[in-house]
């Protein structure tokens, strides 16, 4: 994480100016680039981009704030458990900015990831 934020050591995120949901928001938008892309590709993620944004009006920017759609849509497209896992592998790559240990848990949506990593942001600012 340190990295994504331009940060040398851990000490320096309490110092950050940002409040927890914006140091998330912005590492998890890079973890939703890098996954999309690494598991469909960049042409894929792109179509899927322009679709959210023709027909949800929502925009890859957004898409932090809006995981209800981007789960919806993608289980749409790939079905529960496929979908399932691709939320998994967002969540995992967002974690792994953090720097913490990602534990998937049955039942449990990208939402409920995001949540807990906000959490741990917040408890380490």
């Amino acid at each position: 994480m340190l990295k994504e934020l331009g940060l040398k050591k851990e000490s320096e995120l309490a110092s950050m100016g940002s409040e927890p949901n914006e140091i998330c928001y912005r590492l998890l938008q890079s973890a939703i680039y890098e996954t999309l892309t690494g598991v469909f590709g960049q042409a894929v993620h792109e179509h899927l981009c322009r679709h959210l944004e023709e027909k949800y009006h929502v925009s890859d920017e957004e898409l932090p704030n809006r995981l209800d759609i981007l789960c919806k849509v993608l289980e749409g497209l790939l079905g529960p458990i496929a979908s399932a896992t691709v939320g998994r592998a967002i969540a995992r790559n967002l974690y792994g900015k953090l720097g913490i240990e990602f534990v998937a848990k049955k039942g449990c949506e990208l939402p409920y990831y995001v949540l807990k990593a906000r959490s741990w942001i917040a408890s380490h600012k």
